[in-house]
Order: C-alpha cells, then structure tokens, then sequence
C-alpha cells in the first residue's frame, strides 16, 4: 500500500474486484504460487488482489516527491489441511544441502589455511627476534648491513607533494584529497507479521540528502522520480606519497610509506587563485613562489594547519574556506550535485621507527625468514624499540588466528544447519495442525540447531588440531612419540600385574 503527500490511492472497494467476477489459476504475475481458486473468491485473495492493484495506482501517480512510503505485499496460503501446500517455508531444501556442503568444504578450507599461516607468521617472528639488527639513529646505510632485518629510528623527510588540478603545492610525506557530493540515498526497512493466513511485508523506502564520496546510481532506487542524481563527479578523491628518506640515505619503499599514518587537516588559502587553467601551466614550468616557500620548510616538522596552503586555480563558480573548497555559494544551501574538496597530509619532519630489510643502497623494503613467505615490514611513530615491535605483530598475529578460527566455527555451524534443513523442512508440515503444529516444529528446529552446534564444534576443534599439528610436523612428532611411549609403557605395566596376579 503506499500514500504519498495526503493522496489516497483508493479507487474502489474490494467489492468492486468481486464484483469483476475474476477467477484465478495460478498468478505468476502476482508473485504467487500456482493455487487453483474457485469462482467465488475467498475474502483473502480479494484482499491480496485489492492492495497489488491498490499499489499500482499509487506508484503511478504523478506524485514527484515522495521521500517516505511502504508497499505492502502479502505471501497468501489458502486454508485448508496443508495438502498441495510445498511446506511451511516455502524453502527448497535441495538448494539447501548443497549450498551447505558447498559452505562446509569452504569453512573447513579456511581453518586449514588459517593455522597454516598463523603458524608461519609465528615462526618468522621469533626468527625476526634473533635476528634484527639495531641502528638507532644512524646518519647513513652500511654496507656491511645489507640483506640484513635492521631497526633504526629518525626523522622522515619528504617532499614537496601537489595536487595538479588544483595547483596545490604542500611539504608532506603523503597527502590526499577527499571530495564528497550531496545526493540522493535510499534506505529501505523491511517488517514481517502473521495474518491469518496470510504473511504481510511492509517495506518502508525513505530517500535523503547525503554527502557522499562516490556516485550513488539513482536509477536502481524504488522510486527514482524526482530522487535522481548526477552520473559522475566533478572531482573525486585522489592521493599522493612522497619519496621518504630517514637520515642520510636511508629510503622507505612504498610498502613502508603506505604504513604512515597521522594525516592532518591542510589549511588552505585561495586569495589570489586564478580562474584561468593557465595558473597550472605555471605551477608546471616551476614560476609558482609556493614550491620554493615549501622546498625551505621539508627539514622541519610544521603543522599542516599553522601555515595555509595556496591554491593556485580555482574554477568558476566555486568558493573557498580555510578548510575546504566547495562548488555552492557560502550561506546558501547545497542542492543535490553540490561538491566539497578538502585536503589531508602527513607533515614532513616527524620521527619514525623502522624494522624492515636494509639493501645495499639504503632502501628499506619487507625482510623474509630464510624459507619463509612471510614477511617483516614495520612503521611506528615515534621511539619504538624493535622488540615492542615484534611483540605487537605477535599479538596482531594472535587476534587475527582466534578471529579466523571464530568465523570458520560460525561458517561450519551454518552449513551444518543447511545440510539439516530438510529436517525441519518436513516438521513445517505440522504447522497445519493448530496449537500442537508450531510447538513441535519449534521444538524439532531448536533440536537441530543443538545438534548443528555440537557437530560444528566437534569438527572445528578436530580441524584446528589436526592442522595445528600438520603444520609443526616436528612438534606433531615429538607429541605422538610421548604418547606412544606413554601408551606402551602403560599396557606393559598392564601387563606385568595381570602376570603377576
């Protein structure tokens, strides 16, 4: 059923689709099953038919903005004794063991694979501990060091980082533009009752101005008419990362300068900014003052905010604050299509912890255990020593291995309850049976759902060991020499007694 801005879609009475003397055999196009009804038709299925059509007129109205509205639709089941009835969920319990064996190889797949790497993360740690190599803060790279798992702690110097559409220039070790557009966003709520024989849907649409960083396809809402929004962005996000050196000579490899974090809000100053495309050109041939001003400041930590940013181009019809550019006049209201830009940078100069592979050139890049496919590659802020380090990838390592190990549990509960289904599936058929029906079909889902949780713990516990085991075949041999011997010796003392006796 839907009512938009006070326009009921009433247009007759459910007497007046009687009185049409339909008969029905079977609607695909209601959705429905294929039930044979009588010529007369029974007060439900007038009722589903009534709010399918009442549904219809209303949607195609010429009712523009509709912001919030429910359809109603209903999922009938004539009365009867249940007989031509496909079960009380309607379900396929078919589809259901397959796609339950399907998920219980996968959720086993991943246990296996979860303690395999787990383990091998381990190992290559504590050969990280035994083997790291401490600088401290050294001036520049030995070549006596290289190959090596190094630590060395210093100040990041960057570069001078800029934003060639819009001619901004800043000293950072990595910098990013965030733009957002306002527009339109559907949210959908979905609620489900009982009556009487019948299951009612009412999903309820509501649509919303939003900032948002990427295009939100209008075309795919329920009710697209007069919620549209534009197909592309003016701009969109973009970042960048600077060539990081620590000391004299040491280099970070972009797997290291991705690590860097702390991004802080980039004050801006647009007074002066040109209209004309021909400000980049400029910046491009080097006659902008601002590469210049920030080449003096890459040696020092200067905060992003404490000292704008010039922008060098602005386009037409777009205003600036000291925060962000945006495409609306200030004080008025942004309208859908609206685009705010903003920019975000790590400030040159901070100092940083480093535990990765120094090569012969100075370059820092991710170290690996001999025969490991693991590897160490470790940026910090600050003065962190290389065994505080190591310690919190061993933890990280740690909550990763019990997530994985959770989630396959979970996984191999599901398909248990899926391979399951056909149990349940046939106590639906009592449901039919009034006051006894639901009590037993409720009682057989909860004896399934016991027993689907007991075999998923058995089996993720069985897995997790087995596999613990397998990947630490010398550990594995040495537990199952002490049980053997243990064993051994015990039915030889077994023995000895009965002899005894």
């Amino acid at each position: 059923m839907q009512e938009a801005n006070g326009v009921d879609s009433r247009l007759s009475s459910i007497g007046h689709i009687r009185a049409l003397g339909l008969a029905y055999a079977g609607g695909p196009a209601f959705g429905l099953p294929p039930w044979t009804i009588d010529e007369t038709l029974d007060a439900g299925l007038c009722q589903l038919l009534w709010d399918t059509f009442e549904a219809g007129a209303a949607a195609s109205l010429p009712g523009a903005n509709m912001d919030s509205f429910t359809t109603r639709s209903y999922s009938y089941t004539p009365s009867g004794n249940g007989r031509g009835v496909r079960g009380g969920s309607g379900s396929n319990p078919c589809a259901a063991v397959a796609f339950g064996l399907l998920m219980f190889a996968g959720s086993i797949a991943l246990l296996w694979w979860n303690e395999g790497i787990s383990v091998e993360r381990y190992e290559t740690l504590s050969v990280a501990t035994k083997e790291v190599v401490e600088l401290g803060e050294p001036e520049r790279p030995e070549a006596g060091d290289a190959g090596k798992l190094v630590h060395l702690t210093g100040k990041a110097v960057g570069e001078v980082l800029t934003d060639g559409e819009f001619g901004l220039s800043v000293p950072a070790l990595r910098m990013r533009r965030k733009a957002s557009m306002l527009q339109w966003v559907e949210h959908k709520k979905e609620t489900k009752h009982k009556q009487g024989s019948q299951t009612v849907t009412d999903v309820t649409y509501s649509y919303k101005q939003e900032w948002k960083g990427s295009v939100v396809d209008s075309t795919r809402f329920n009710h697209p008419q007069g919620h549209e929004n534009p197909t592309h962005m003016q701009y969109t996000a973009s970042s960048w990362d600077a060539a990081v050196r620590i000391g004299d000579g040491f280099k970070l490899t972009r797997s290291l300068v991705g690590q860097i974090g702390g991004y802080q809000e980039i004050s801006l100053d647009a007074k002066g900014a040109s209209r004309d495309t021909d400000a980049l050109a400029a910046l491009d041939d080097g006659q902008d003052s601002s590469k210049a001003l920030a080449a003096r400041r890459l040696g020092d930590e200067v905060a992003l905010t404490s000292s704008p940013a010039k922008i060098a181009y602005l386009p037409k019809r777009w205003y600036a604050s000291k925060t962000h550019l945006q495409s609306y006049r200030p004080g008025e209201v942004a309208r859908v299509g609206a685009t705010e830009v903003s920019f975000e940078g790590v400030p040159s100069g901070g100092t940083y912890s480093i535990l990765a592979r120094q090569q012969r050139d100075g370059s820092l890049m991710p170290w690996k255990a001999k025969g490991g496919r693991s590897d160490v590659a470790v940026v910090k802020s600050g003065y962190v020593s290389a065994s505080e380090m190591i310690a919190a990838e061993v933890s990280a390592n740690t909550m990763r291995t019990w997530f994985l190990r959770g989630l396959g549990a979970f996984l191999v509960f599901l398909a248990i309850s899926c391979i399951l289904s056909p149990v349940t599936w046939i106590a639906s058929f009592a449901d039919f049976i009034p006051l006894l029906g639901p009590l037993f079909s409720g009682v057989v889902n909860m004896g399934v759902s016991v027993i689907a949780f007991t075999i998923a713990i058995t089996v993720s516990f069985t897995t997790i060991g087995v596999a613990w085991l397998w990947h630490r075949p010398v550990l594995a041999g040495t537990l199952l020499i002490v049980a053997a011997s243990t064993a051994f010796l015990s039915l030889t003392e077994a023995w000895k007694r009965r002899k005894q006796q």
